[in-house]
């Protein structure tokens, strides 16, 4: 059981839930990881990453997600 509310498309609000919809088409649902993050601009940002992770070799994979987290958690930083 998940410790947390797993958001669906009606907890949404009308401005978020395209960002669901996209997420949900390219992976034919939306995955639990996504629906327990509570802020669907941070699921399209791991969604992206996600996307652009499968399209890497792994050194140039590995700097990638480590320059997209830091700046993702310098964003959370920001808005906290």
């Amino acid at each position: 059981m998940a410790r947390v509310r797993y958001l669906e498309r009606a907890d949404l609000s009308p401005e978020h839930q395209p960002l669901y919809d996209e997420i949900a088409a390219s992976r034919g649902g939306l995955p639990p990881n996504f629906k327990a993050l509570h802020s669907p601009v941070a699921s399209a940002r791991m969604a992206a990453l996600g996307a652009a992770d499968a399209a890497l070799d792994s050194s140039p994979r590995r700097d990638m997600m480590v320059t997209v987290m830091d700046r993702m958690v310098a964003d959370h930083r920001r808005a906290a």
